[in-house]
């Protein structure tokens, strides 16, 4: 290779390389302008990241002019997808696009078809109704199931034998919800045993305040104040003046280590604060919280709409114990329109157990048993703060 030659490869090289690099910087500074910044992002986000609605085909009424009309209006605001229930609405004239018939389908495919042109994902309920969760076709064995714990206590050492209860009852109750109102034959609950446990409980363990010597007085007077306390739940005590203050006192000293409050029968909202009589003579708060069992329907709260409340605590001693009921409103006094009116009844109480031992802190919550409200703990206030929801609706 002579000198000649040797100066043009090296030009071609050189060429080839700022050709190269012009290259690289071009696409460097082309995808610098195009990378959208966060702004634009959150103003036109991809397909994936945007919400998804659901989409109720109420009461029959159905038509291929209102699907359009429903999703260009959703496509417009940016909705990415939705899923489509089949409902029925008390309220609402029943139209004549019933479900699985030949217009119904038709206007399913329409509505794929009108989705797809905008963009949309389509899903679709896997049954009629609010829940997705079946239909009569479902068999009571194969249906969901709450798990429901009874507790026995027995002595040792022995050889026992005992034929558990059965829970049985005939009672219909009629209840409402959002769209319907429901007729639920407790005669057809079907009930079946999972399993049964036997354990050693520690010593103590049984020990309740209601069976040591006691004496119950309140400010305001409440009648029948004993029920509350006579560890028996079928007897019932009412409340109509809020707040009120229960003080409980004992001959020697009691320790206790945990509350539960049963309630019965309608509606209870109120809070309650436990204290003890301290060593200094002073009262002591020893528990505050929120008794929520204002939600009583079957269908939205759960199996057990009165499911004990139940909390533990560190455990104290006194022979003095003082639990305060307040509403959950502000009003502390009668008003002068309500002077010479019947009493409103604000709840009523089976039982107010002051145990010995622990107890599991919302057990009835936590086996679902009462699911309507559940409450997140904070600490900078004397109450907790309810974040509760509650199933408004469920098809059977």
């Amino acid at each position: 290779m002579n000198s000649n030659q040797f100066k043009l490869l090296l030009l071609r090289i050189l060429l080839l390389t700022i050709i190269s690099a012009t290259s690289l910087r071009a696409q460097v500074a082309k995808k610098v302008v195009t990378e959208p910044t966060l702004d634009q992002v959150f103003d036109n986000p991809p397909a994936q990241s945007r919400p998804h609605v659901y989409w109720y085909w109420v009461s029959n009424n159905i038509s291929k002019e209102g699907i359009r009309k429903d999703l260009e209006a959703m496509a417009q605001i940016g909705i990415g997808g939705v899923s489509i229930a089949q409902i029925g609405y008390k309220d609402s004239p029943v139209g004549d696009v019933t479900l699985f018939s030949e217009k119904w389908w038709d206007c399913l495919t329409y509505a794929m078809e009108e989705a797809s042109r905008l963009g949309i994902e389509v899903n679709l309920f896997n049954s009629p109704g609010w829940s997705g969760t079946g239909g009569p076709w479902i068999k009571p064995e194969q249906a969901m199931r709450y798990l429901d714990v009874h507790e026995y206590r027995v002595k040792g050492p022995q050889k026992l034998v005992m034929q558990l209860p059965r829970y049985e009852s005939n009672e219909r109750v009629r209840q409402s919800s959002l769209s319907f109102e429901y007729e639920i034959d407790k005669s057809k609950f079907k009930f079946q045993q999972v399993g049964v446990q036997a354990f050693p409980v520690t010593k103590g363990t049984d020990e309740i305040i209601s069976a040591k010597h006691h004496k119950i007085t309140s400010n305001p007077q409440i009648e029948g104040i004993g029920y509350m306390f006579d560890n028996d739940e079928t007897t019932k005590t009412s409340l109509y003046d809020l707040p009120v203050s229960i003080e409980i006192n004992t001959n020697e000293k009691f320790t206790i280590r945990s509350f539960e409050l049963v309630p019965a029968d309608i509606p209870l909202n109120v809070f309650c604060e436990l204290e003890y009589l301290n060593d200094r003579g002073n009262w002591e708060k020893v528990m505050s919280r929120h008794v929520n069992r204002a939600e009583t329907r079957i269908i939205a709260s759960g199996f057990l709409p009165f499911v004990p409340v139940s909390e533990s605590f560190p455990a104290v001693s006194s022979t003095k114990f003082r639990l305060t009921i307040s509403g959950t409103d502000s009003k502390t006094a009668p008003s002068a329109d309500s002077i010479g009116k019947k009493k409103e009844e604000k709840g009523r109480i089976a039982e107010i157990k002051l145990w010995g031992a622990e107890r599991v802190n919302d057990y009835g919550e936590k086996q679902l048993a009462n699911k309507a409200a559940y409450e997140k703990r904070n600490s900078g206030s004397n109450y907790p703060i309810e974040t509760g929801y509650a199933i408004r609706k469920v098809t059977f």
